[in-house]
């Protein structure tokens, strides 16, 4: 007569199951949710042809701080979905299943979570603390930026230099200036790609400062433009904002400036296309 399995190798068998099923969709999440790139696939390999390539290196590296925080909450919360999921069901469906639930939550507001799992007491400093890390790393790839976008210019005038001397041909000055425009605009995909994901982590920080405080502006008031707007009169000014308040508002001019030279910089180049 064949031996009945007990409720014990049952569940041994629903948690090997499971087991199995989180680690297949917990590499089918990571690998959605990391989704990197090289070096060389953002900037392409250097061909010793790009004068500037050291700025644009300095800039690329810039973006690293931005692209590796604040995935992890989506992917613990992945992971932690797939894992109960795969133990309630016992089976890949429901690993996957709670995979995909597990992203959601994971998802926008991770990160306020994961400050409020300290208290609330150091969730507000440390988000403050934060901010002004980012504050930080945008200054410094506005510096990477300018520096690059100056070495471009440098190059453009000494090309004209070169023709006007006529030690270069016209068709030779046009081909160089052609292709100072296209590395022009790589440059501006390469700020594009970093002031995306600066994008990400702003939605997090707008979404943790709103638990907080519900007076926080969307980033459109907290843009440069609508700071550089006059002043109320004191009698209509409105209260002081709130610490995180400011701090986000901060962090949004930075940013908003830091695209605003990334699409003068970008309209700037296109003169660049025609020999003068």
């Amino acid at each position: 007569m064949e031996e009945m399995p007990s409720k014990g190798s049952n569940f041994a068998t629903r948690l090997a199951r499971s087991g199995v099923a989180f680690v297949v969709s917990a590499s089918l999440v990571l690998s959605s949710l990391t989704g990197c790139t090289t070096r060389t696939q953002r900037i392409g390999p250097d061909d010793g042809t790009d004068s500037c390539r050291a700025y644009v290196v300095a800039l690329d590296s810039t973006g690293d701080y931005f692209a590796e925080d604040m995935i992890k909450g989506a992917a613990i919360g992945a992971l932690g979905g797939a894992l109960i999921g795969g133990l309630a069901g016992g089976n890949w469906q429901s690993a996957l299943i709670g995979a995909a639930a597990g992203a959601v939550a994971g998802g926008l507001g991770g990160y306020w979570k994961s400050k409020m799992d300290q208290s609330r007491d150091q969730a507000v400093p440390s988000m403050i603390s934060d901010m002004k890390g980012d504050e930080a790393q945008l200054d410094k790839t506005q510096l990477a930026f300018k520096n690059l976008s100056a070495c471009r210019r440098e190059a453009a005038k000494n090309i004209r230099a070169q023709y006007a001397a006529k030690t270069i041909s016209r068709e030779e000055a046009q081909t160089k200036l052609r292709m100072l425009a296209t590395q022009a605009r790589k440059d501006v995909d390469i700020l594009n790609g970093i002031t995306g994901d600066s994008d990400k982590r702003m939605a997090e920080y707008q979404y943790a400062a709103n638990q907080i405080d519900s007076t926080v502006p969307p980033p459109s008031a907290g843009s440069a433009a609508t700071q550089s707007r006059p002043r109320p009169s004191t009698s209509s000014r409105p209260a002081a904002r709130t610490p995180v308040a400011a701090s986000l508002i901060s962090l949004q001019a930075k940013q908003t400036s830091l695209k605003q030279d990334g699409a003068s910089y970008a309209a700037e180049a296109t003169g660049w296309e025609k020999v003068t």
